[in-house]
């Protein structure tokens, strides 16, 4: 009878270690529960970042593919531009030769600046003093500017009208009241010339009086004055 406390002891103490036992299978399953949770969602999370890498490396690789695009693009631009312009020179060299062999005189100077070629032709041999009809001699140096023009490719042709600075006289003053109604005439003159008789495109050409304001000689001799009445036919190539 003296054994019975150690079996109650003996089966408190088992009833406590399956209560314990318990306690801890129960909280084992619920510390793995919430690291499955933890683990689920790092899983997401790691999902979402891998699909922002890989969204990331495609517009990196669409931009770089964008940007070579562009750079090859530029490239051919330029190279495109520079052809053209070393057309554009040779084309130029070509009308200048041409000019020079058939209009040159030392009324009529050729230059060149700039990609543009200037045709400088003395007032005295388009026009009589005070008037802006075309003399004969004027009508042929512009046939023949045209003719050379036609075989350039596209040019503007700006024809500016100059005069030295002396006042219209008292008798033309009823159809020039100032030196800039005689330039502009006269430019416009050579300009319908060029378009009506020679067949040039009216627009490619711009006629333009610069009166008295852009002298090449002092206007202090007669010599020098006869310098300033001039008209001056710039040619510049269009580019396409």
């Amino acid at each position: 009878m003296k054994a019975k406390p150690v079996v109650v002891i003996q089966s408190v103490l088992l009833v406590v270690l399956i209560i314990c036992g318990g306690y801890a299978f129960f909280d084992s399953k619920k510390r793995n529960a919430r690291a499955r949770g933890e683990i689920n969602q790092l899983n997401e999370r790691l999902s979402v970042a891998k699909s922002e890498f890989e969204r990331i490396l495609a517009e990196g690789e669409a931009l770089r593919k964008q940007t070579e695009a562009l750079r090859k693009e530029k490239e051919d631009t330029v190279r495109s531009l520079e052809a053209d312009r070393a057309g554009h020179a040779e084309k130029l060299k070509l009308l200048e030769m041409e000019l020079r062999k058939t209009i040159e005189t030392k009324d009529v100077v050729i230059s060149q600046l700039e990609g543009r070629l200037k045709v400088n032709v003395a007032s005295q041999i388009l026009f009589e003093s005070g008037s802006a009809t075309l003399l004969p001699e004027g009508q042929s140096i512009l046939e023949k500017l045209a003719s050379a023009v036609k075989t350039a490719g596209n040019q503007e042709i700006r024809v500016e009208g100059h005069t030295d600075n002396v006042p219209i006289g008292k008798n033309l003053l009823a159809q020039f009241s100032t030196n800039w109604e005689l330039s502009s005439s006269r430019a416009i003159s050579a300009v319908r010339y060029l378009v009506e008789k020679c067949g040039l495109p009216g627009n490619r050409l711009l006629a333009v009086g610069c009166g008295e304001t852009r002298p090449v000689s002092p206007n202090d001799t007669p010599e020098n004055r006869a310098h300033n009445r001039r008209i001056e036919i710039i040619l510049s190539p269009i580019e396409n």
